[in-house]
Formats: C-alpha cells, sequence, structure tokens
C-alpha cells in the first residue's frame, strides 16, 4: 500500500516538474523531481518482494524524473541498471532514445550515437530500426566528415531492418546519394533492387518519381514514360501524383523525338 501511495506522488510531482520546466522555472522543477525521486527510489532498494510491474513503473518514474531534471548520466545510468535486471522489457530503449535525442539537439552528435549504440545492442528492442537510422541521420548533420558515413549507415538500415518503415526512408537517401553524385547506373539498380524486394511497400510511390527522374537523365525516356504513367495510374491518391501528370508531356515529347525516324 505504502508503495502504490509513493508511486501515485511521484507521478504527480514528475508533472509538477514538467509543468514548472516549461514554464523555465527550473528549481522549483528540480524541487519536485527532487520530491518524486524520494517516492520511488525506496521502491527500486526495497529489500520486500514487490509485484514486479511496480517496480518497474517506479524504474520509469525515475529516469522520467532525472530526464526532467535534465540529469542525463543518472537518467542513463538508471536505464542502464533496469536494463540488467529486466532486460527483456520494453521500456528502456524508449528513455534512451529521448536521451539520444535530446542529445542530437544540444548538437552532442557522438554522445547520441554512443546511446543509440546502446540500443543496437539490447536483447530486446522496438526501436532499433529507428536507432539505426537515427545513427545515419547524425552523421548527415555531423559538419565535416559525416557523408559517407551516413551513406553507410543508411545502408545498413535497409539491409537489417528491410521490413521496418525506415527501411523505406533509408533506401530514398542511397538513391538520392547516387543522383547527387550522377552515379544514374547505380541509382538505376537500386530502384530495380527496391521493386524487386519491396513490392508492396507503402513506399513505392516515392521511388517511382525518383525512377523517372533517373530514367530521364539517362536519356530513357522510354523508361521514363511507362514509371510515369505507372505513377499516375497506380497511385493516384499519392502527393507525386500531381507533379508526374505535369512531367508527362515533356517525357512524351522527347520520346516521340527520340522514336521519330530519320528523313
Amino acid at each position: 500500500i505504502a508503495a502504490k501511495k509513493n508511486l501515485v506522488e511521484a507521478e504527480a510531482y514528475l508533472e509538477l516538474g514538467k509543468i514548472f520546466r516549461s514554464m523555465g522555472l527550473r528549481d522549483q522543477a528540480n524541487e519536485r523531481c527532487d520530491e518524486g525521486l524520494s517516492r520511488v527510489d525506496p521502491i527500486i532498494r526495497s529489500r520486500d518482494p514487490l509485484p514486479r510491474d511496480m517496480v518497474e513503473q517506479a524504474f520509469k518514474l525515475r529516469w522520467e524524473l532525472y530526464l526532467t531534471k535534465e540529469d542525463y548520466n543518472n537518467a542513463i545510468a538508471t536505464c542502464q541498471l533496469f536494463n540488467q535486471l529486466y532486460p527483456e522489457s520494453p521500456f528502456v530503449d524508449e528513455a534512451l532514445m529521448r536521451i539520444a535525442l535530446i542529445k542530437v539537439e544540444q548538437e552532442e552528435y557522438q554522445a547520441a550515437i554512443g546511446i543509440l549504440n546502446r540500443i543496437l545492442n539490447l536483447q530486446n528492442s522496438l526501436v532499433k530500426a529507428e536507432a539505426q537510422y537515427r545513427i545515419a541521420e547524425i552523421h548527415e548533420q555531423m559538419p565535416t566528415g559525416g557523408a559517407d558515413r551516413s551513406i553507410e549507415q543508411y545502408r545498413l538500415v535497409a539491409q537489417r531492418f528491410p521490413d521496418s518503415e525506415y527501411a523505406g526512408r533509408a533506401l530514398s537517401k542511397l538513391v538520392d546519394y547516387h543522383i547527387e553524385t550522377n552515379d544514374l547506373s547505380q541509382a538505376n539498380d537500386l530502384l530495380e533492387q527496391v521493386f524487386q524486394d519491396h513490392p508492396d511497400a507503402q513506399f513505392l510511390d516515392s521511388m517511382l518519381i525518383k525512377w523517372v527522374l533517373v530514367a530521364y537523365r539517362r536519356g530513357d525516356f522510354k523508361t521514363a514514360h511507362e514509371k510515369c504513367t505507372e505513377l499516375i495510374f497506380q497511385y493516384p491518391s499519392s502527393r507525386f501524383a500531381e507533379r508526374a501528370k505535369t512531367i508527362l508531356p515533356r517525357i512524351e515529347a522527347r520520346l516521340n523525338t527520340a522514336t521519330q525516324p530519320e528523313s
């Protein structure tokens, strides 16, 4: 009964801490968070047997309280301890992801990558694909030397998590990279592989518009026309459909010129 009461009070102090933090009242926020910590710590350290869900909730509140205090070291330490005790729980990866994103906002890129790698090393995590993708994004944001590493990381997303929602985003980044570097042959090969490996994916409309561009720039107006028409008729509700309708006449004009017999 005492433990349940402490959890309720800790959650209330957490909400108060968040409110004061949002108002810029840091000292008041920290005071409320410290009150919350004083409620959850006895539960975590209790030698008496308590229900597991109660202890897990105490851990979750503890790292949320530290996050609100912006005490990221103790938040991470709490996550690590929790993961050692409950490696199969999905709660810890959510907390680590939050900390990593905060580190990115603070431009502490290497620290963020280190935290995301911890997620990748967890035994059970539902956000590994996102962690891999975020690592790629971070390398892309780095002021120097990150471009090539980001492409390697995007490739890992597509290879390791082909069924995740991040696979499409990663593949799109890879295609864009090959287009930007004018490696149109590689871009074309990758697009062919995408449609072969992901025939039912939700992101194929975005790939089709890229394929239109690649084929057009390669002078393959037949393929450009085929993919543009496919986009218009198979994905009429796509946000890329209107763009495809706009450029289709231009492709048809080039196609007619290319196929017109010489006089």
